[in-house]
């Protein structure tokens, strides 16, 4: 297998060569085969010689010897995250569940304690080149010319379909529950909810520390109804904090060893990531660290998850996840299906309609698959107060709230002259009402314990691994009957 893997590494510099290759003196094209183009004949034979390695994506990867690749693309060939911190002078590179760092010195990049040379890089701009030969002997490659590699598919091809008949994908269904407190030491929690996240961490400092809490009184009484203990990990949604510490290896190792040993010394099962709000250039950095922290925690059997918005426009809130590469390092992707209408829109809307979720998830899954996919479910509503302008003519201005469940059905209650329309798309009802205190007209899309079961469901029919709710003490109680029902299905 270790060969295998290595087998990925090779095929990338002439499929590529055309980008990455016009300093190299040699082509990489077809037409490399057949001419030469430079200096003695014999020698330049020997340099296009080209190399094959089949990754463990499944794509295919050609360079020659000598060739300089960019280090960031091999996370588009294997299950592989790098990162350069040349202020610190290190390179962190995770393989698989390996993860290492190489000192950097003089464009040398060197065995760990040793003055050993593995290879070199060049600075080219912003990019970093890198020996190709350089990873393949560090991931143990078998490196095979391309006759040796096309010679060797028909056996590869069978090793590979007898080892995906091995792998088979335990069911799981989960009903989580996240605690935006955390401080409630006697609360019960029903009997469908198997895993508690209170949120507990969030980043303080950009040497990596987190802001401290512990309730071992409430680690006590979830451990005593049988629940698992997760800890929700928050960014404190500060792009700028976000960035220091993501660029730099001694501050993600610090943030890393945080919560190893906090999860070690409190006896967590999980750990769930929810950083948002990242800067777009730091997107690789985000996944470096996941795989970094992903290491670390897999010694210990301590899982871990990320929460990501829907794929969408933002670039700090949903272009900046890598989702596909994320879903490599992590047990699940907390999917948070909501927000389909945000807080600040001035356009009404439900806060995750049936048929949205639904489209996000088939769009998801096309490239990641189900199992790694909680799907996040609101426990609350939006109020959208519609009222027309006095300073512009003829334009309506829209502000929302955000209500519990038993919050908006109170208000619905209350409310006079109330239209109730069901929205067949949304499968949800709709109310609209005037409201003459706020000289406003009232709408909103109610999501009832129904409504929440039926986009639940949607997790049992997409064969997702399960459920998490936003957020515990937001709900109706009849809501946890709905879901585990849902759950109970998720199981056969």
């Amino acid at each position: 297998m270790k060969n295998k893997r290595i087998i990925l590494l090779i095929c990338l510099v002439l499929s590529l060569g055309v980008l990455f290759c016009s300093g190299c003196g040699s082509n990489t094209g077809e037409e490399s085969q057949n001419e030469d183009t430079s200096g003695d004949k014999s020698e330049d034979k020997e340099e296009v010689q080209k190399y094959v390695v089949f990754s463990k994506k499944g794509k295919k990867l050609t360079f020659q010897e000598g060739f300089k690749i960019d280090h960031s693309i091999l996370k588009d060939y294997l299950h592989f995250s790098a990162a350069f911190d040349l202020d610190e002078k290190l390179y962190s590179v995770v393989y698989d569940d390996r993860h290492e760092t190489y000192p950097l010195d003089d464009g040398k990049i060197y065995k760990p304690g040793s003055t050993d040379v593995l290879g070199s890089y060049t600075l080219d701009g912003e990019t970093v080149l890198v020996d190709a030969r350089l990873f393949l002997e560090y991931f143990g490659a078998t490196v095979m010319t391309e006759e040796d590699y096309e010679a060797s598919l028909s056996d590869e091809d069978t090793e590979k379909k007898e080892d995906q008949k091995d792998k088979e994908i335990p069911k799981t269904n989960h009903l989580m529950v996240w605690d935006p407190s955390g401080r409630d030491s006697e609360i019960k929690f029903h009997p469908a909810i198997d895993i508690v996240i209170p949120r507990w961490l969030s980043l303080k400092e950009g040497d990596g520390t987190f802001n401290f809490y512990v309730n071992e009184d409430y680690i006590a009484n979830v451990r005593g109804q049988g629940k698992s203990l997760w800890v929700l990990v928050t960014n404190s949604f500060d792009p700028d904090l976000t960035s220091e510490v993501l660029n730099s290896y001694s501050a993600r190792k610090n943030m890393v060893d945080y919560l190893y040993n906090y999860a070690q010394t409190y006896g967590l099962d999980g750990i769930d990531m929810d950083f948002e709000n990242i800067h777009l250039r730091d997107k690789d950095l985000y996944v470096q660290f996941i795989a970094e922290l992903s290491c670390r925690l897999k010694e210990a059997d301590i899982s871990l998850s990320a929460c990501v918005t829907v794929p969408g426009k933002s670039e700090n809130w949903s272009k900046v996840f890598d989702r596909p590469r994320l879903a490599e390092y992590v047990d699940y992707l907390h999917l948070m299906a909501y927000d389909q209408h945000w807080a600040s829109s001035q356009i009404s809307g439900p806060v995750a309609a049936y048929d949205w979720v639904a489209k996000n998830l088939d769009l998801l899954t096309k490239d990641i698959p189900p199992h790694k996919f909680i799907l996040g479910l609101p426990l609350y509503t939006r109020v959208w107060y519609e009222r027309y302008s006095d300073t512009e003519p003829n334009k309506v201005v829209v502000d929302s709230e955000s209500l519990y469940m038993i919050g908006a059905e109170n208000l619905i209650n209350k409310a006079e002259n109330v239209i109730k329309v069901w929205d067949e798309g949304a499968q949800q009802n709709f109310y609209v009402f005037i409201d003459p205190k706020e000289n406003a007209v009232v709408k909103l899309w109610y999501d009832d314990p129904k409504a929440i079961a039926k986009k639940a469901s949607l997790a049992a029919e997409k064969g997702l691994s399960g459920m998490a709710c936003w957020a515990l003490g937001f709900e109706e109680p009849e809501v946890w009957d709905e879901l585990g029902v849902i759950k109970d299905m998720m199981a056969k």
